[in-house]
């Protein structure tokens, strides 16, 4: 079983992919919200931006400050909200051999 510090990293390697292709950003927001993994100034500020991508810049900005345990919450609920993302980013991972990296919840 993987770590939530290998879980972490993988969230900011790819960080630009995330920000680009997720879609679902509100329902993740809401659910770090409800699990208390960020504050409501937070969800506030990724509400009121204007983009997806916005919104998942911002969500970045509450990943960084709350640490691998959020990055590792916010995987686990980016696999329920987006599985194929995750299964792509996963076969990507896999096709470069970054030393067999996967992500795991």
């Amino acid at each position: 079983m993987e770590s939530s510090d290998h879980n972490a990293e993988l969230v900011d390697e790819h960080r630009s992919q995330l920000i680009q292709r997720v879609t679902m950003v509100m329902p993740i927001a809401d659910e770090l919200l409800a699990e208390g993994m960020i504050h409501k100034e937070m969800y506030s500020n990724i509400s009121a931006a204007r983009t997806d991508e916005d919104k998942m810049r911002e969500l970045f900005k509450a990943l960084h400050s709350g640490g691998n345990k959020v990055k590792s919450t916010f995987l686990s609920i980016l696999r329920e909200n987006e599985p194929n993302l995750v299964q792509d980013l996963e076969f990507h991972i896999k096709q470069g051999d970054q030393q067999g990296c996967r992500w795991t919840t």
